[in-house]
């Protein structure tokens, strides 16, 4: 029948077109599997070369950070020999400072040493300037006593000797300048300077040899007496003048030539004037009231020590 016949001719025309259909879905399916690997594929070419880019960074940045940490360790390496000569330079710093030290301690120690010796030394010089003028004090007063008694004196022995007073006075002058002579050859003595004793005392020797000759030929033998003194006047002036450079003694030369000129106006008048019970008195009490002080104090000391021993 025609129906049939039309079915027939249909369903092979159809099954005709099914590898069609199956080659277009093929090709659709390449095309879209090319389409994807395409993109894929620039998608991974972008990648590789971002990661390209980024590994080409990496690279520089290694580069540049081997280059900072070989300035860095040659930086270090500079440092290290500047700490080294900063522990140099401060071990350095650290023996000056004990040296300093070291030498601050030994002035301090110097100076304390030479505060000390100058307290010595003033205590010293005090008590030579105190013993001086206590000694020498004694000693006017004696030599005035001894002038003032020798007259008297020699009538207690022969006639014959009354003649000899005459030799008292310059010769108790000499007892005096040889005692003071003594006191400060005792600092010769203590400074161990004994070329100045010997120095001066040849000195005073030249002089006596001297003027004994020349008072001798004057006045006889009493021109032995002045001439001694004088000689020995001379010692004392030259110790008292080398003596200032190894202990400053305060002689009080105002004090000794007042006393001196007081001794000399009693020689002067015991032996000039017929009279001279008064003026040689008054000038003897003259003499004692002015050292009266020293006196004093001297027997005063002398009292005070005897009384201390009788009571132990």
């Amino acid at each position: 029948s025609p129906a049939m016949a039309e079915t027939k001719t249909t369903t092979p025309q159809t099954r005709n077109q099914t590898p069609l259909y199956i080659v277009c879905i093929a090709l659709l399916v390449a095309v879209v599997l090319a389409i994807v690997g395409f993109v894929g594929k620039n998608t991974a070419n972008q990648q590789n070369a971002e990661l390209t880019a980024q590994l080409e960074e990496l690279t520089a940045t290694k580069a540049d950070l081997e280059e900072q940490v070989t300035a860095m360790t040659a930086g270090l390496e500079g440092k290290d020999e500047e700490i080294t000569k900063l522990n140099t330079l401060l071990e350095n710093a650290e023996a000056v400072r004990a040296d300093l030290e070291n030498q601050l301690s030994s002035a301090v120690t110097l100076s304390t040493d030479t505060q000390a010796q100058l307290t010595e030394e003033q205590d010293r010089e005090v008590f030579f300037s105190k013993i001086f003028r206590i000694y020498a004090s004694v000693l006017f007063c004696c030599v005035a006593g001894v002038i003032w008694l020798c007259r008297p004196m020699m009538h207690l022995f022969k006639a014959e000797y009354y003649d000899g007073w005459i030799f008292v006075p310059f010769l108790t002058l000499c007892s005096m300048c040889t005692c003071l002579n003594q006191f400060l050859n005792s600092i010769y003595v203590v400074y161990k300077r004994s070329t100045g004793s010997l120095v001066t005392m040849l000195c005073g020797a030249v002089l006596n040899l001297i003027l004994n000759y020349c008072f001798i030929l004057a006045w006889g033998p009493w021109g032995v007496t002045p001439a001694s003194f004088l000689g020995l006047l001379l010692v004392f002036l030259l110790r008292a003048y080398s003596t200032r450079g190894l202990l400053e003694v305060d002689f009080h030369p105002g004090w000794l030539l007042l006393n001196l000129a007081l001794v000399l106006a009693e020689i002067f008048c015991i032996m000039r004037l017929e009279n001279w019970v008064i003026p040689v008195t008054v000038l003897t009490a003259i003499v004692c009231a002015i050292n009266f002080r020293e006196i004093f104090s001297m027997l005063n000391k002398l009292v005070g020590k005897f009384l201390h021993r009788k009571k132990e």
